[in-house]
């Protein structure tokens, strides 16, 4: 549990996913469509390859950021910096949407 939790998952959320495993093996652990409307894609696919781009070869710090290793919040900032673009942070998830 240390280990999931210090991912930001709860006990509830990792039970749940081995409850499902365990019901439906790998196949039931595959992410879901969110109901509702699609929404379209706030980066194109070539902003998004630039942002993996940037984060696979360069540092935080090689853009004036003040911390030497990337985060989701330092993806955030630079995703706002060079594209003017904000994205929600879904801390449950681990990732920006």
């Amino acid at each position: 549990m240390a280990i999931a939790k210090s991912m930001g998952f709860s006990p509830q959320a990792v039970y749940r996913w081995l409850r499902d495993y365990l019901n439906g093996g790998q196949a039931a652990l595959v992410a879901k469509p969110i109901p509702g409307r699609p929404r379209p894609p706030k980066l194109s696919t070539e902003q998004i390859a630039w942002v993996a781009r940037i984060v696979r070869e360069d540092t935080p710090l090689q853009h004036k950021f003040p911390f030497g290793v990337w985060t989701l919040r330092l993806i955030r900032e630079l995703i706002i910096q060079k594209f003017g673009v904000t994205l929600e942070n879904c801390h449950d998830q681990g990732r920006i949407d």
